[in-house]
């Protein structure tokens, strides 16, 4: 079908459909629905955008701050699009996916029509009639609409370009518009809106990926630098146990950690990474995170070049198994921006249970533990290493004296006895915890004794 956009056509076609309910076959059709939708819904004809029902002052506040990003996004677009259009009475509205103004920006003084456009209004077909932001709500897509195309008489004067907002989902995140005088349409205003839509897109998914590396920051945790020389020890098992994973430093397969909690297996895997290599080091928490697929999949963009370490594995659920496990086949991920990347980056896992004994269980997916396992490191709790206590809380003490600017802080004779004669099932974050709560008890005394140690 032809479509024609001569005024005068339009306008006798809006005329014998108001009067008559006649329609004209040179009218788009989604126009010629959305006439009959607001026929039906009794919009009134002689309303000017004036005169619109506008919410409250304090609903509209809230109304803003749920859409913080996308009014802020926008100022960087539409700042630009004043500048090319500046010679133009033209009005640029931001509205929500429901069609609620959000801001109005004027490029000149605005006319007096455009002047009825207010923040807080709703653009809504059911409530305007017809119109480009109701339009491109309903349609899902770029929408013109000039002159008598709009279902209200008052509004015969404008044209309108109107555009969504989507997200990466598919969904509107919100409208962007330009309004203004028939006699100044130009054909590329609809490019236009379309145009600063997608910059708005851009901009909010530029946030989300800056979010996601401050996410990184603290919940995934892009740790700092450990080294071999963080890692105090000098017992035959702890020294035996270092030169497997020197060994492990200098491969580039898998890597899995067994070990009791508080062992240090996270301090271990950071050493042996940053023993040949510069790249992040992303830890995931599968006990605090398990269910977090998509906190997951972030972490493998964070992870790029370097070693995604998945902290507590064994506490992984099934559906997360299959999932690290269909990763861990493919060669390539896609990145935040839907890209397809090539995979550069090892996994380190660690885990306090046996997965082997889970396997068999089946508690834990078989083939998952073989592709992790390419190398094994077990370390021993800090029980089986008693004669490494006093260089660990020395180790200790020699950190705090940097933190608090003591000097001369020692552990007596007794007290190192009363230290090696404990268990620790908290192994080494336990002695740790009982060598600064020691210090705390210090006063202004150097000497750690024995009734400094609360066991």
């Amino acid at each position: 079908m032809k479509v024609y956009k001569d005024l005068d056509i339009i306008t006798r076609a809006w005329q014998r459909f108001v009067d008559k309910g006649e329609l004209f076959g040179g009218i788009p059709p989604f126009i010629l629905r959305s006439w009959i939708r607001s026929k039906n819904n009794q919009i009134s004809r002689c309303q000017g955008p004036d005169k619109l029902e506008i919410i409250k002052d304090h609903e509209l506040k809230i109304l803003k701050k749920a859409h913080g990003d996308l009014i802020e996004a926008s100022e960087a677009g539409i700042l630009p699009l004043t500048e090319i259009v500046h010679n133009r009475d033209m009005a640029i509205l931001l509205s929500d996916p429901e069609g609620n103004i959000l801001q109005v920006t004027y490029t000149r003084d605005g006319s007096d029509i455009l002047k009825g456009f207010k923040p807080g209004q709703c653009m809504a077909e059911g409530i305007a009639g017809t119109n480009c932001i109701g339009l491109a709500a309903l349609e899902k897509k770029t929408v013109s609409v000039w002159g008598a195309e709009h279902y209200n008489s008052l509004w015969h004067r404008l044209f309108g370009e109107a555009a969504p907002v989507f997200t990466k989902q598919g969904e509107i995140k919100g409208i962007i518009a330009l309004f203004g005088d028939i006699i100044d349409k130009e054909p590329g205003y609809n490019q236009l809106a379309y145009l600063l839509a997608r910059s708005i897109e851009d901009k909010l998914e530029i946030w989300k990926y800056k979010k996601m590396w401050d996410l990184g920051s603290s919940v995934l945790k892009l740790t700092s630098r450990t080294t071999f020389m963080d890692l105090k020890g000098k017992s035959r098992k702890w020294e035996d146990m270092i030169r497997s994973a020197k060994r492990a430093a200098a491969g580039s397969a898998n890597l899995h950690i067994t070990g009791g909690h508080g062992v240090g297996k996270e301090t271990l895997a950071r050493a042996i990474h940053f023993e040949n290599s510069r790249g992040p080091f992303v830890a995931f928490d599968c006990m605090k995170n398990h269910i977090n697929s998509r906190l997951f999949l972030n972490s493998l963009q964070l992870a790029q070049h370097g070693v995604l370490y998945l902290k507590n594995i064994n506490y992984l659920p099934k559906k997360m198994q299959l999932l690290i496990l269909k990763i861990c086949k493919q060669k390539t991920f896609v990145d935040v921006y839907g890209r397809t990347k090539e995979r550069e980056y090892r996994i380190f896992s660690s885990s306090t249970e046996n997965l082997e004994k889970m396997v068999n269980q089946k508690l834990f997916d078989e083939d998952l533990y073989y592709r992790l396992s390419g190398l094994h490191i077990s370390i021993p709790s800090l029980h089986e290493r008693i004669e490494d206590i006093e260089c660990l809380a020395t180790h200790r003490l020699e950190t705090l004296m940097g933190i608090k600017k003591s000097a001369n802080l020692h552990v007596s004779e007794e007290a190192l006895v009363k230290l090696k004669t404990h268990s620790w099932p908290g192994n080494v974050s336990e002695l740790f915890k009982v060598t600064d709560q020691a210090v705390a008890r210090l006063g202004n005394n150097t000497e750690i004794t024995a009734k400094h140690i609360i066991l």
